[in-house]
C-alpha cells in the first residue's frame, strides 16, 4: 500500500477494503501554493488532508457542531431551535461526509438526506419504543422523538443549502479551467 501512496501524491482513499486512487489536481502556478516539505500544491480550496481527511471539511464541521451546541443549549423553542437546528445536522452530515474525501458532493447531499430521512421514519414508527430503548436525553438528541413533516422539509432545505453552498464555493474558487473537484 506505501507504494500506492508513493506513486500518487495526490492521495487516494480505501473502499470496501480496496486503496483508490484519486488522480492528481490540475497545478496553476496563478492559484496554488507550495506548502513546505509538501510533494503536492493545493488550490485555495483544497486546503490539505489531515491524516486523510480534507481539513476544510473538518473545519466547517466543527463550526457547525459548535453551532449547533449553542442552539441546544441557549434556545428551548422556536424556529431556531427546531427547524434551523435540523437544517444544521444535515449541514453537519454532509461536512463529516465530504472530510473523508472519498465521496462526491451529490453522493455527500443524498447520503446525508437519507440518513436524516431514516431518522425521521424511526420517529413515525416509535423505532425506540420498538428496538425497547429507554427513552432518555441522548436518544432524544440523536433520534429524536416526534415525527413533524416541517422536519422533513428542514432536512431538505439543509441538504440542498450544503450542496449548493459547496458547489457554489467550489465553482468561484477554482482555477479557470480546472474541474472543482
Amino acid at each position: 500500500m506505501a507504494e500506492l501512496a508513493d506513486a500518487q501524491p495526490s492521495g487516494g482513499c480505501v473502499r470496501k477494503g480496496v486503496w483508490v486512487q484519486v488522480p492528481p489536481r490540475a497545478q496553476h502556478s496563478s492559484s496554488t501554493t507550495k506548502l513546505p516539505n509538501s510533494t503536492e500544491s493545493f488550490g485555495i480550496w483544497h486546503l490539505g488532508e489531515v491524516f486523510g481527511l480534507r481539513l476544510i471539511y473538518l473545519l466547517a464541521a466543527l463550526a457547525t457542531f459548535g453551532l449547533l451546541v449553542l442552539i441546544e443549549t441557549q434556545f428551548d423553542s422556536g424556529f431556531i431551535r427546531f427547524t434551523f437546528g435540523d437544517v444544521l445536522v444535515v449541514v453537519l452530515v454532509y461536512a463529516l461526509l465530504m472530510a473523508t474525501g472519498c465521496i462526491t458532493p451529490v453522493v455527500a447531499a443524498a447520503l446525508s438526506l437519507a440518513l436524516a430521512y431514516a431518522v425521521e421514519i424511526g420517529q413515525a414508527i416509535d423505532i425506540v419504543d420498538r428496538l425497547g430503548i429507554e427513552p432518555n436525553r441522548l436518544t432524544d438528541i440523536v433520534l429524536g422523538n416526534t415525527f413533524t413533516w416541517s422536519d422533513i422539509i428542514a432536512y431538505t432545505v439543509g441538504a440542498a443549502a450544503a450542496l449548493g453552498i459547496d458547489l457554489t464555493i467550489r465553482r468561484v474558487w477554482s482555477p479557470a479551467g480546472t474541474p472543482a473537484t
